[in-house]
């Protein structure tokens, strides 16, 4: 069986920087980083190398991580021939980062000199360079660095090496297949949490390998577990994955800890994106025989086969007519899904993010699919604006371009319920009306008095800050922002009066989907 690789480095102190520009918890994140790669991913321990400020020799090789000691240690991976081929190769580091005077970025060893960084820190370049020539099935960077915003470049603020390290990664991504794992996006900053005497990337990134094995998971925990952790800091931290293709996200990262089950659930809901979403049919058909060839469940085989009989089909057919091809092998495929038992991976809440199985019912015709797409591919602003367009429409008033009380009141349930649902549902519990109404509720809000609440709302949701509104074109439109803070398009006209129907809603027995106060 092919070995796991891993160097994992952790930098506290630092020759050429000031003592209020070290770190704490570098080295402690570094060693609890080995220790879960040694006991929870069954790494060989003989092959996780821990470089620190206190790390001990290993295989006659110095590990204090200075520059010359990481770049060796990282040569020998590079060149070990019980490397090639690893079934993983990783690369945790926990410090500072910086970018060079050459438009390069610089992890800072411990001898590292921020004016002169091309000849004393260790690029992110090189690192890549030995990683890839190990050829490992999985390859993964994981770099929590900027922690500290007194740092600084003669080039570069946190900001820019933040920027610039995500378009690395994301090019990264696509030319080698190398997962990169950043602890924040761009314009952050990397905190440190006293209270945990650890990095808050690290604390949930650790946490959430093992509570969950996709990195889609992994994605959307860390960034709310991240932004909870440093909720108070500024500017807020959201950590960011790049991997390329973007099935892979639904894949296990660690493979130790992958369910068969989850693989071929995972490859499913893939190949359906790639067909019916994307119209993708070379990739839809190599998922799917990535499903036949691993399938162990006679549905799974079956639902394989047939897909790729259909896929078959429309090439033959030099893909003409592909739209109205493609709704008619839906219809096939959902016909052997209705007759599956109740494990099968194509039940409503399996298909993540893309399922035609969504709740879209409207009493009015409204057409919410581009509402669901939108928020699938997390675009919050247009999602945004789009809620405006449907409730106008769900209302009749679309003509009109806005929403009297009596519009409000007079809303179909049903069509409320849809637009919440979709909310709720790909934020993960982060946006959408009831989340806003919880948060109204806790603020002390009524149904019958908006007034004695509003500015204490508009500022737990982030509407308001320091007593000043925000324009609308200044509100956050990320999963970095507060909880509530969307949608907010028609907040300042018609949201309380939502909360009321909402309300009404429920007393009715139509009740509103999601989180209720």
């Amino acid at each position: 069986m092919a070995k796991s690789w891993a160097i994992v480095v952790g930098v506290d102190k630092y020759e050429h920087l000031q003592e209020k520009e070290h770190l704490k918890f570098a080295v402690r994140d570094a060693e609890q980083m080995r220790t879960f790669l040694c006991e929870q991913a069954e790494f060989q321990q003989d092959y996780v190398i821990l470089c620190s400020d206190k790390s001990e020799p290993v295989g006659g090789l110095n590990t204090r991580p200075n520059r010359s000691n990481l770049r060796r240690i990282l040569l020998k991976l590079g060149e070990t021939p019980e490397a090639k081929g690893a079934e993983h190769a990783w690369f945790f580091f926990s410090g500072h980062g910086l970018l060079g005077e050459d438009n390069q970025d610089y992890l800072l060893t411990v001898d590292a000199y921020p004016g002169d960084l091309k000849d004393t820190a260790v690029s992110i370049n090189f690192v890549i360079q030995q990683l890839t020539k190990c050829d490992a099935k999985n390859t993964v960077l994981v770099l929590d660095m900027c922690r500290n915003e007194t740092v600084r470049s003669r080039k570069g603020s946190e900001a820019e090496v933040a920027e610039r390290t995500i378009q690395l990664a994301q090019q990264i991504a696509q030319q080698n297949g190398i997962i990169t794992i950043f602890s924040c996006s761009r314009g952050g900053c990397s905190y440190e949490v006293p209270e945990l005497k650890q990095g808050a990337f690290t604390h949930a990134f650790l946490e959430g390998l093992n509570k969950y094995t996709s990195l889609r998971q992994l994605d959307e925990y860390l960034c709310h577990k991240v932004f909870e952790l440093t909720e108070s800091r500024q500017p807020r931290q959201l950590p960011i994955i790049a991997v390329e293709p973007a099935w892979r996200c639904d894949l296990p990262l660690l493979k130790s800890r992958e369910s068969h089950a989850d693989t071929i659930e995972n490859l499913m809901e893939q190949a359906t994106i790639a067909l019916y979403k994307d119209k993708d049919l070379p990739l839809a058909k190599q998922l799917w025989e990535r499903v036949n060839d691993g399938a162990v469940n006679p549905q799974d085989k079956k639902r394989s086969r047939e897909a790729l009989i259909e896929i078959d089909r429309i090439i033959r057919g030099g893909f003409a007519n592909i739209d109205s091809q493609l709704t008619q092998s839906k219809d096939k495929i959902s016909k052997v899904r209705s007759t599956t038992d109740k494990t099968n991976p194509f039940k409503s809440e399996t298909i993540g993010i893309f399922s035609w199985e969504d709740s879209l019912n409207s009493d009015e015709e409204v057409d919410y699919s581009r509402l669901r797409d939108l928020l699938t591919e997390k675009r919050w602003k247009e999602a945004d604006e789009e809620t405006k367009n449907v409730l106008l429409k769900a209302a009749k008033k679309d003509k009109q371009g806005y929403l009297t009380d009596s519009d409000i009141q007079n809303l179909s349930c049903k069509d409320l319920n849809t637009i919440d649902h979709l909310w709720v549902k790909y934020s993960k519990d982060w946006f959408g009306f009831s989340v806003q109404k919880e948060i109204y509720l806790k603020c002390g809000g009524q149904m019958d008095n908006e007034s004695n609440v509003r500015e204490s709302f508009s500022d737990a949701v982030g509407w308001r800050k320091s007593g000043d509104w925000h324009w609308y074109d200044n509100l956050n439109f990320s999963i970095s922002a507060p909880r509530g803070h969307l949608p907010a398009y028609l907040w300042r006209t018609c949201l309380y009066g939502i909360f009321s129907r909402m309300d009404s809603c429920k007393s009715s027995d139509k009740t509103i989907v999601g989180t209720e106060g």
